[in-house]
Parts: structure tokens; C-alpha cells; sequence
């Protein structure tokens, strides 16, 4: 009698740990279909909720020429060191501030608002990001 006690309590307790993991996790929405798209190309997630943990991990995205207008979401991505959004119509760049470990980043054929490119992209130029 007492094995089966002992085995119910691991499974609820295993049970229970699954679920507060999981539960745990902030689900990560975007304002743009085409960000997302190309996130979910670059984690290898083409469906379910993706969670900041995921896109923690996430290093290089490549979204040029998607039709992307707005990066909400992407500040997730705080390892994110490579980001190529050339040829897409963002005009505010004011997502990617807090991107600490950005090295490269492409910006080429955006119509880029007065801030993005009065006070965002000269601390890129400062620290020798775009490329």
C-alpha cells in the first residue's frame, strides 16, 4: 500500500512541476505577422505560443524583404547579435534599443521616422553596429 501512495505522490509532484514550468513561461505576442513569421523561421516553431525563453536564445534573424511595419515583440530577443531588415517598412526602431548584444544590423530601404534616425541609429553608428 505504501509503493502506491509513494508513486501516486512522484506523478502528482512531476505532474505539478510540468505544469508550473510551463505555466511560468510569458507568452511573447507581435504586432506584425511578418516579424513573426520570420522568428518562427529562425527558431524552427511553425506553430504554438512562443515563449520569451525561446527567443532569449536566439541569435540571428534574417527578415529582409518580409513586409514588416512594426517590431514590437522583438525586444525579446535580448541575445539576438545579427538582424537584417533591409527592404522591409519599419519606420520606428525604438524595439531594438535595449539589444545589448547587437553587433550587426542591416537598415538599408526603411522609411525610418525622425527619432529612428535622429537619436536610434546614431548610437548604432556609435557603437559600429550598422552595417
Amino acid at each position: 500500500m505504501t509503493k502506491k501512495i509513494s508513486m501516486v505522490l512522484i506523478v502528482i509532484l512531476l505532474v505539478l512541476t510540468i505544469f508550473l514550468t510551463t505555466c511560468g513561461e510569458s507568452k511573447v505576442e507581435f504586432d506584425d505577422p511578418g516579424l513573426e513569421q520570420a522568428i518562427r523561421e529562425a527558431i524552427n516553431k511553425p506553430f504554438s505560443d512562443i515563449s520569451a525563453r525561446e527567443l532569449k536564445e536566439l541569435k540571428k534573424l534574417d527578415a529582409a524583404w518580409n513586409e514588416i511595419i512594426s517590431l514590437i515583440g522583438i525586444e525579446n530577443c535580448t541575445s539576438l547579435e545579427w538582424l537584417d531588415l533591409r527592404n522591409t517598412h519599419i519606420n520606428d526602431l525604438s524595439p531594438l534599443v535595449n539589444l545589448n548584444f547587437l553587433r550587426v544590423l542591416y537598415l538599408k530601404g526603411n522609411p525610418l521616422n525622425e527619432e529612428s534616425k535622429n537619436n536610434i541609429i546614431p548610437k548604432f553608428e556609435k557603437n559600429d553596429v550598422l552595417g
